[in-house]
């Protein structure tokens, strides 16, 4: 869907249970083709990480720090340090420096250290 990396054409976030603070989490991520949303997600909050999870894996979080189980991937989408265009109501997107991190099962990923 090209139409989701347009400003403005993220879909409505909603508040969770407030477990895990500072992500957006989209679930049944590649399976569904969910990046191009998780990213105009990201930039459009760039104070929160995107957090992807396959089906039939999770992430296990510790504190400030995740480890990957499963069979599938976890994907983060890192807009903190990005640099963001001037954005426009249903212009394309544009930012810098956006990182993506694939992690699979065993590996861990720290929020602050985004490593």
């Amino acid at each position: 869907d090209l139409d989701s990396l347009k400003v403005g054409t993220a879909p409505y976030l909603m508040n969770g249970l407030g477990l895990w603070p500072d992500v957006i989490i989209d679930q049944h991520f590649l399976q569904k083709g969910r990046f191009n949303r998780l990213a105009l997600a990201t930039i459009d909050h760039p104070d929160l990480l995107g957090i992807g999870i396959d089906e039939e894996t999770a992430a296990i979080v510790r504190g400030r720090e995740f480890e990957v189980i499963g069979s599938n991937n976890v994907t983060v989408i890192d807009g903190r340090r990005a640099s963001r265009e001037e954005l426009t109501q249903g212009a394309a997107a544009a930012v810098r420096n956006l990182s993506v991190h694939v992690l699979r099962a065993g590996m861990k990923f720290n929020l602050d250290d985004k490593k």
